[in-house]
C-alpha cells in the first residue's frame, strides 16, 4: 500500500491510502465477538447449570400468593352479580362474607372440605372452567345472617377453586354493601 498526503481545506493535511492490490470479496471478514456478548453467554450457561443442579422445582406454596383476576362485582339491593372472565377454575365455590374471611390454610389435608366458616353465606358450587358469570340473590340470606350483613359497611366476595373435595386456591374481593339492603 502506498500512502499519500493531500492538502486539506481546513489546515490539516489529509492522509489517503491507496491499495496496491485489488480487494477480495470472496473471503469473509471475521468480526470480533463483543466482550459483553461473551459475558452474557457465560452467565446464561451458569444459570442453566444452577437450574439443573437445583432440580428446577417450585415449592408447593409458590403459587399460593396473590392471584390477579379480572373480577367485576355489581351489587344492588336484591342481587350481587359476579363476572370473572379470567377465573379459570374447573369448579368454584362462592361465598359472600359480612367480615374478612379467614385465610386459606397451607396446602395439605387441612384444605380438604375447607370452608370460610359461619360469617359467610355459601352460594354453592358453579362450573367455571371458561370463566365465571353468576347472579347471587340476596334473598338467599336467612334471617340469622341478615343483621350481620346489614351492619357491615363492606362485604367480601370469596371464590374458591375446588378440585374434588380440596380447595386449591382462593380469590377475595371487598365491595361496598349495596344501597337499600334491608335486614328483613
Amino acid at each position: 500500500m502506498r500512502r499519500a498526503t493531500l492538502p486539506a481545506a481546513c489546515g490539516r493535511p489529509m492522509r489517503v491510502t491507496e491499495p496496491t492490490e485489488p480487494a477480495r470479496f470472496d473471503t469473509p471478514r471475521r468480526r470480533p465477538i463483543p466482550k459483553r456478548f461473551l459475558d452474557l453467554t457465560a452467565l446464561a450457561a451458569l444459570g442453566v447449570i444452577v437450574a439443573l443442579v437445583s432440580g428446577c422445582t417450585l415449592s408447593p406454596v409458590a403459587l399460593d400468593g396473590p392471584i390477579a383476576v379480572n373480577l367485576h362485582i355489581r351489587a344492588s339491593a336484591d342481587m350481587v352479580t359476579v363476572d370473572a372472565p379470567g377465573w379459570f377454575a374447573p369448579t368454584s365455590s362462592i361465598y359472600i362474607c359480612a367480615a374478612e374471611p379467614p385465610p386459606l390454610p397451607e396446602p395439605g389435608p387441612e384444605r380438604d372440605g375447607w370452608t370460610p366458616g359461619p360469617g359467610c353465606h355459601a352460594y354453592g358450587t358453579h362450573p367455571s372452567k371458561d370463566g365465571l358469570a353468576v347472579d347471587l340473590p340476596l334473598a338467599d340470606l336467612d334471617a340469622r345472617e341478615r343483621p350481620a350483613f346489614a351492619a357491615a359497611s363492606d362485604w367480601t366476595l370469596l371464590l374458591l377453586s375446588i378440585e374434588g373435595d380440596r380447595v386449591t386456591s382462593a380469590v377475595r374481593s371487598q365491595f361496598r354493601r349495596p344501597n337499600g339492603f334491608a335486614v328483613s
